[in-house]
């Protein structure tokens, strides 16, 4: 019985080409054409989970209520001008093959401002819970192997730990040690 060439070659999780890396290779056309039509929910959703953040800010003032103004406004602003641009530009002008670069770059950029803004900026529950949220919900928007997608959220959560740890973490002061720990096991 001879082995048909399309078929999938077993392989480890490290080793290439995968069962699920022949599937991705299979149907990337129809991924990548899947993924700029989700490019409009993720900045849907983005536009009302940054929305809901600055709303609540309304309600519940941290600390230090102007700095968090401006850094829920910036992550908002970004969004609506990005669901502002996702029409006439991105959906127009990108091609299907830059469509998930550009959810990842998006969704980094996301990361980016929720790490700083948990860490160094802000009272910092809200912002935890909003960098966990994009942790959890970020895969649902772009089709792509899973082990990049893994290996893209153990980045963020990487740099999340060692920014908290920074900012948070130094032994000396209970207090804030104790927010790091909680953090790290999310309490």
């Amino acid at each position: 019985m001879e082995k048909d060439s399309n078929s999938p070659k077993h392989s480890s999780f490290f080793s290439s080409p995968s069962s699920e890396t022949y599937l991705y290779r299979t149907y990337k056309k129809e991924a990548l054409e899947t993924n700029k039509k989700f490019i409009g929910l993720l900045l849907l959703c983005s536009l009302v989970i940054n929305l809901s953040i600055l709303i609540s800010r309304i309600w519940v003032p941290g600390r230090d209520a102007y700095s968090e103004w401006i850094l829920s406004g910036t992550q908002f602003g970004i969004s609506l001008l990005m669901a502002f641009l996702y029409r006439p530009v991105i959906k127009k002008y990108l091609p299907a093959k830059y469509s998930q670069i550009f959810s990842y770059l998006y969704i980094a950029l996301l990361f980016v401002i929720n790490i700083l803004s948990s860490t160094f900026f802000l009272s910092h529950d809200l912002e935890t819970f909003s960098f966990l949220l994009i942790t959890v919900t970020y895969p649902v928007f772009i089709i792509d192997t899973p082990w990049r997608k893994i290996l893209f959220t153990l980045l963020f959560l990487t740099i999340y730990s060692f920014c908290d740890y920074y900012a948070f973490g130094l032994p000396n002061d209970t207090t804030y040690y104790n927010v790091f720990l909680r953090d790290m096991t999310h309490q």
